[in-house]
C-alpha cells in the first residue's frame, strides 16, 4: 500500500520513534551555535565542492556540508537578492559524517557544547538512514545501488551520499511563501519533525503533517530516474501567522542525493 500511494506522488508515514526527541537535540544545539558563533565566524565551518578553502558563508547553492545562510531572494526571477529578499531567509546546517574530518583539517577546535550537538546531529543521521533502508527493503526497492547507498554512511557504489539537513526559517511574512514550489533531487526525503506545519502539496495545496512518533517519506528526482516513481512537488507556506513572530525550524534526511564535495 505504501509503494501505490509514493507511486502518486503522494507522502507516507513512516515509523520512526523518538524522532522528535532526537530532532530536538539536534535543533536545540544548531539554535545555541547561532546564537553563540557571530556570523563572521561562521566561515569556518562552510564548505564547498572542490575546495577546502574558508568561503563566506552566504548564499551558496552548492554548499552541501556545514553551515551557510541563504539570505532571501524574489521569487519573481528566482535570484538571491540579498536583505531585501521577500522569502527564503533561513540559516542551513548540512551534517555529513564526513564533516569531523573536515573541521579536523581546518584544525577547528570545537567546544564540548558544540562536540555535543555533532554528536546528537550523527546519532538522528543514523536513524534516518536505518529509517529509509528499512523502508526501501521492507517494499523491496532495489535499483542499482540504492539499498547499498542507504547502508553505507557516506558513499554508495554509485558515488551518492546522504544529508541531514536542519532548518531555522527566519521570522517572515506569512502572506508570502517560504519556499516556493520544487522537487528535492534524492531519491527519498524523510521529513523528521518540524516546530508546526507548513509543507504543502504544488499540485493539491493539501498541508501534510506527521503523526506522533512517525515521518514523513516521500520520492526526490532520483526515484523517479531510478524507479520510476514522480518526484514530490512540495512549498512552505505558513498560513498560521506565526512566522510573524517566531522563527520555525525543520529537520529532514537526504537519502541517496548527490554527491557532496
Amino acid at each position: 500500500m505504501s509503494y501505490q500511494l509514493l507511486r502518486m506522488g503522494m507522502p507516507i508515514s513512516v515509523d520512526f520513534p523518538q524522532c522528535h526527541q532526537l530532532a530536538q537535540k539536534a535543533i536545540d544545539g544548531f539554535r545555541a551555535f547561532l546564537r553563540e558563533i557571530p556570523m563572521e565566524k561562521r566561515n569556518i565551518f562552510t564548505f564547498l565542492p572542490g575546495t577546502t578553502e574558508e568561503i563566506p558563508a552566504v548564499d551558496h547553492e552548492d554548499a552541501e556540508l556545514g553551515y551557510f545562510l541563504r539570505n532571501g531572494r524574489r521569487h519573481s526571477d528566482r535570484k538571491y537578492d540579498g536583505v531585501g529578499g521577500t522569502y527564503d531567509r533561513k540559516d542551513l546546517w548540512h551534517y555529513v559524517p564526513r564533516i569531523w574530518d573536515e573541521l579536523g583539517k581546518r584544525n577547528v577546535a570545537l567546544s564540548p557544547e558544540t562536540e555535543l550537538w555533532l554528536r546528537h546531529c550523527h546519532e538522528l543521521f543514523e536513524e534516518c538512514q536505518r529509517c529509509v533502508y528499512n523502508f526501501a527493503r521492507q517494499e523491496h526497492l532495489r535499483p542499482t545501488g540504492l539499498l547499498e547507498a542507504l547502508h553505507s554512511a557516506e558513499r554508495g557504489p554509485l558515488g551518492h551520499t546522504h544529508a541531514l539537513r536542519l532548518i531555522n526559517y527566519h521570522r517572515q511574512s506569512a502572506d508570502e511563501p517560504m519556499g516556493h514550489g520544487h522537487t528535492d533531487r534524492d531519491t527519498f526525503t524523510l521529513h523528521v519533525a518540524e516546530k508546526w506545519p507548513a509543507m504543502h502539496c504544488s499540485k493539491s495545496h493539501r498541508l501534510f503533517k506527521a503523526q506522533p512518533d512517525k515521518a514523513l517519506l516521500f520520492p526526490g528526482d532520483k526515484a523517479d530516474r531510478f524507479l520510476g516513481i514522480p518526484a514530490f512537488d512540495h512549498y512552505v507556506h505558513d498560513t498560521t501567522g506565526r512566522s510573524k513572530e517566531e522563527e520555525r525550524w525543520v529537520v529532514v534526511f537526504f537519502a541517496h542525493t548527490n554527491p557532496s564535495p
